[in-house]
């Protein structure tokens, strides 16, 4: 999203890296004031939709992963044994769509979506960009709307003339389905919310053998995240292998 992180991009991948978008400097943005559910994280995720449409008004098909995420496998492959649709989305939970990762061919209907998004991300109606998306898709069930305005001003977008295929929630499970363990190990803590107990070496290795992407979500703060990847063997800020295994 910065100058030196498009110039670094640039050097590597001439002829594959949009310019930086106007209108957003990370600068103005700082890490510790755009905590879940502030002024700045709504700010910051609100550019979300217009960093996706820049890819693919170029033409590109985009795969867009959010940075707390572990890939265990090729999620590429994945999608490709899916059958490459036109537009992928994936579950935070039932009947509610996560804007961490998402898969979109450069289509009309996918411009027009992502435009739209944007408009809705962008109207101050959201605490964040993902409970937009849902709103445009009909979905009003979450809190991340906020209070005092009318749904009647949501804008919308008809399901049957936008369809969507769902990844596979057992494949790319949320965090709090993949981080899940007994209720007896589970504990509660004021600045985390419910903390899940350590799943059980089996029930890993049978998680790490079916699980595609891992996302840290459903728990608050960069520490907070960072201490449960570690806790599950999945801190790996080098990006070797080394003891770890990547099927694909």
């Amino acid at each position: 999203l910065d100058d030196r992180a498009q110039a670094a991009l640039a050097r590597v991948y001439p002829n594959n890296t949009v310019p930086v978008l106007t209108g957003i400097s990370p600068d103005s943005i700082q890490s510790e004031t755009a905590e879940f559910n502030t002024d700045g994280f709504e700010k910051l995720t609100s550019t979300r939709p217009r960093l996706i449409l820049a890819f693919v008004k170029l033409g590109y098909t985009t795969m867009y992963s959010d940075v707390d995420t572990v890939w265990r496998k090729n999620a590429l492959a994945e999608v490709e044994r899916m059958g490459s649709p036109a537009v992928l989305f994936w579950e935070s939970k039932p009947k509610w769509l996560s804007s961490y990762m998402m898969y979109l061919a450069p289509t009309e209907n996918n411009t027009f979506m992502l435009q739209k998004w944007h408009e809705e991300a962008s109207s101050g109606r959201h605490q964040h960009d993902q409970a937009a998306l849902n709103a445009i898709l009909g979905y009003d069930t979450d809190p991340g709307q906020k209070p005092g305005y009318s749904k009647d001003e949501y804008i919308r977008l008809e399901n049957e003339s936008f369809p969507y295929k769902l990844a596979n929630a057992v494949r790319f499970p949320p965090g709090v389905t993949y981080f899940k363990a007994s209720s007896a190990g589970a504990t509660k803590d004021e600045s985390k919310g419910v903390v899940p107990g350590k799943l059980s070496a089996r029930t890993s290795n049978i998680m790490s053998n079916i699980v595609v992407v891992i996302h840290n979500n459903w728990i608050t703060g960069k520490q907070n995240k960072m201490e449960r990847f570690v806790e599950h063997g999945l801190w790996n800020p080098s990006g070797k292998l080394g003891n770890y295994t990547c099927a694909d």
